[in-house]
């Protein structure tokens, strides 16, 4: 059979540089070069069958970034991205209507990579007492409209919250409790029982309080 000259031919991240001679069973091995820089002699039958495309970090690679997934898998930071991404693009969460059923996403930044999303939290002043939080409750999970909030500050950016205009400032019922002092169940009850305005439940609260 009539020798192929593989020299110069490239197989996966090898190139094959000059033939190595044969080894103990008679076929021809030949010395290849890895794109990583390292050399490896492979056997002409094992290139060509695709056997051996690397000179070994390939697999090495592969190993490396399943265990490097493996183990932010456990973080809290990748349960929260991983959150994000069910609440935007899955249907069958029951949380999905509220989220990507409105239209709102996951940014093209984070939607599929995970250390993007990682390094921004960690530069933005995630800890883990805090949570993910959407500046403006109607936009998307994005740099630019997310910070991380306590509790507190997650409650009073619900979208359902009843903001009350008063003095030139619209807060919530929470806020404005600790503003005047007056309890949240007095505001709702004379908004709602007595159906006083927002001037009359606010001042006249002030002005008790003075």
């Amino acid at each position: 059979m009539k020798k192929v000259n593989l020299i110069g031919v490239r197989f996966g991240r090898l190139t094959v540089v000059s033939e190595a001679g044969k080894n103990k069973s008679k076929h021809i091995e030949w010395l290849c070069r890895c794109d990583c820089g390292n050399e490896k002699i492979v056997l002409g039958d094992s290139l060509r069958r695709g056997i051996t495309n690397s000179c070994g970090c390939y697999a090495a690679e592969k190993t490396v970034k399943r265990n490097f997934k493996h183990g932010f898998c456990q973080e809290r930071l990748y349960k929260i991205w991983w959150g994000m991404k069910m609440r935007t693009c899955n249907k069958k969460r029951k949380e999905y209507k509220n989220y990507g059923g409105r239209g709102i996403v996951l940014c093209d930044e984070w939607l599929n990579d995970y250390l993007s999303f990682r390094n921004w939290a960690l530069n933005n002043g995630y800890r883990d007492n805090l949570s993910i939080d959407r500046i403006d409750v109607n936009g998307n999970y994005e740099p630019s409209n997310c910070r991380w909030a306590n509790d507190k500050e997650q409650a009073n950016n619900v979208r359902n919250n009843h903001l009350l205009i008063f003095d030139g400032k619209a807060q919530n019922i929470t806020q404005w409790s600790e503003e005047t002092g007056i309890p949240r169940t007095t505001i709702s009850s004379r908004l709602n029982r007595s159906k006083w305005s927002t001037e009359k439940t606010l001042n006249h609260t002030m002005c008790q309080s003075q």
